[in-house]
């Protein structure tokens, strides 16, 4: 009696749990800022640089740039890593081609050795993408910084029912400011939405 007992509540037990497992919840779609995204944003970054007023006109024999990189300031409603915060700024210099472009304007990286322990320590560092003749131990000029908006809008494909629908759009603020004057010599806003 007790053995029929104990098969029938584990029968009932599998059914149970199997119909459970069977009944799928609405699909809640959600979205955050990726690595792809960092990445198509520093591209959209790296050619406005290329195509900006503050290398146009510049070569080698203009008065020299030393610019340093400064983590990004994230004012999203997300949590980003620091390794995602630093990469918005360095993956922008760390492309070959703008590290040529920006040699051919006089233009040096300002990376004290700190700030590249640390960016190393993330896998972010130099390493073999930035000549280490570019990079310029002594004060910067000038500063990229990087600021990461977000704005949510939650919604529901049905009418009066419970949200199950969500789309982040992120704005990504880049500018070039110098440190004399706290002048903003080049801006960009980098958008990603899903």
């Amino acid at each position: 009696m007790v053995r029929g007992w104990i098969r029938s509540f584990v029968l009932l037990a599998a059914a149970l749990l199997a119909s459970g497992c069977a009944a799928q919840a609405p699909e809640a779609r959600t979205s955050r800022l990726t690595g792809r995204d960092i990445i198509e944003t520093g591209d959209q970054v790296r050619a406005s640089l290329a195509d900006s007023a503050l290398l146009a006109g510049r070569d080698r024999t203009s008065p020299p740039i030393k610019l340093g990189l400064a983590e990004a300031v994230n004012k999203s409603s997300d949590r980003l890593a620091a390794a995602d915060r630093w990469a918005l700024t360095a993956l922008v210099v760390y492309d070959f081609e703008v590290q040529q472009l920006l040699e051919s304007r006089n233009v040096r990286l300002y990376l004290p050795e700190d700030t590249e322990v640390v960016l190393e320590s993330m896998g972010l560092g130099p390493g073999s993408r930035v000549d280490p003749g570019w990079i310029d131990r002594t004060a910067p000029t000038h500063v990229l910084r990087a600021e990461i908006r977000s704005l949510a809008r939650q919604g529901s494909a049905v009418a009066g029912a419970v949200s199950d629908h969500r789309q982040d759009v992120y704005l990504i603020d880049y500018r070039i400011v110098e440190f004399d004057s706290s002048r903003v010599v080049w801006s960009r806003t980098g958008t990603v939405a899903d």
